[in-house]
């Protein structure tokens, strides 16, 4: 393991405190940018897949083109075929299959580290971080050279890469898929190694690989031991996506598909694994589009809090001075930039929904009103308090003239 100390002094982290308000600055529309435009993209993916769902028609008979379709938007349900061959060379792999993939590990070195701030026995803090180096088998390579301690963990270059391979021509009945839909096909299956397979394999690889369960290894010293790997050994798996039953929803050009698009200007070309009926085929992607919608709501917000975190960051630090009270008012700043994060994301949301959807966009306007009046009582709140100091211990006694 190794250990490496960065000395942390009040002046440097006010400075680094004082970059991070401008990060914040820049981060806060940032983040109101991405709320607004993931709200008009909502709004219009949901309407663009509304009028889909209203204009959308099913083919009957996939085994036979239905030209009085060609330029509308289809669906249609049947299996996925190719009668294609895919074939790795290195390895002499074949497989009558939509898509193969070959997935390569390497055993190798692997930095990992930890970062700690450590009270100064003078006063002050600094930054301790420790390295540590594992074996372990990853995908791709780990950059060596970039280690802290170079030395004894150096990983070789790699002699094998993932590769993939796609069937040209893919067809689903009398209709052809276009290079999208053949993309979302994924219903990825482990191909099955034996011995035989290995017999066309060069004669000079052929004795620095072993078979051992669904993987074959590979190794630069000879014959492999899978219990005992060496740095740089290297361990095979192929996998393919087999003909299967397939769904999707798209424009039908001659024999063929591409994108629709509907009046509002939203495009529709989707396929999915299984038997789906229209209907559902768009609720999912209604669904779909709501599961990212949050997710881009959720990312908005943290942003915006974090942003307004940064800005209030260099009182945190100036607290610092007295040990309690820099902990004390790094909680109230977390609080704080919490509110207004919500009082920011959610007036964004509120604001373009609310011209389209009034029954959601008027109470989240109410959530952010109040969220705003909220920060608007804790800093009135915390200014009285400022203003008018605290009574002294013989306030409430009363006064008494001394006889002379």
């Amino acid at each position: 393991m190794v250990v490496r100390t960065e000395n942390e002094s009040w002046f440097s982290r006010m400075k680094n405190a004082i970059i991070g308000v401008f990060i914040g600055i820049l981060m806060i529309p940032g983040s109101v940018i991405v709320l607004g435009w993931n709200e008009y993209r909502t709004i219009h993916r949901t309407q663009g897949l509304q009028q889909g769902a209203e204009l959308v028609e099913t083919v009957s008979d996939p085994n036979s083109v239905n030209s009085s379709l060609n330029e509308s938007l289809v669906h249609l349900t049947a299996q996925a075929n190719t009668e294609e061959q895919l074939q790795d060379d290195e390895f002499a792999v074949q497989a009558q299959a939509i898509q193969m993939r070959r997935n390569v590990e390497m055993y190798q070195w692997v930095e990992k580290t930890k970062t700690r701030k450590k009270k100064k026995l003078g006063g002050g803090e600094e930054r301790v971080t420790e390295y540590s180096y594992v074996k372990k088998w990853e995908d791709g390579r780990e950059d060596s050279d970039s280690f802290e301690e170079k030395a004894g963990h150096e990983n070789p270059p790699q002699k094998f890469t993932d590769q993939s391979f796609v069937a040209e021509h893919v067809t689903v009945g009398a209709y052809e898929l276009n290079d999208v839909l053949v993309s979302q096909i994924i219903q990825w299956e482990k191909l099955p190694w034996d011995a035989e397979k290995l017999e066309n394999v060069d004669s000079e690889l052929k004795d620095q690989i072993l078979l051992s369960g669904n993987h074959v290894y590979w190794s630069e010293t000879g014959q492999p031991d899978p219990e005992n790997p060496n740095i740089g050994d290297q361990r095979i798996q192929f996998e393919v996506v087999n003909p299967t039953q397939v769904s999707l929803v798209a424009q039908q050009v001659g024999n063929s598909f591409d994108a629709y698009t509907v009046p509002n200007g939203e495009q529709i070309q989707q396929l999915y694994v299984g038997e789906f009926t229209a209907e559902k085929m768009f609720e999912r992607f209604q669904q779909e589009n709501i599961v990212l919608a949050w997710v881009l709501r959720v990312i908005g917000l943290v942003v915006c809090c974090v942003g307004f975190f940064l800005i209030m960051s260099p009182l945190a630090v100036f607290s610092d001075i007295i040990p309690f009270l820099g902990s004390m008012t790094r909680g109230l700043a977390f609080f704080v930039a919490a509110l207004l994060g919500v009082c920011v994301s959610a007036t964004t949301i509120a604001v373009a929904w609310i011209a389209v959807r009034p029954l959601i966009g008027i109470p989240l306007l109410i959530v952010a009103i109040g969220s705003i009046y909220m920060v608007y009582r804790l800093f009135s709140k915390a200014k009285s308090s400022n203003s008018n100091p605290a009574s002294g211990p013989n306030d409430d006694i009363p006064y008494v003239p001394m006889a002379n």
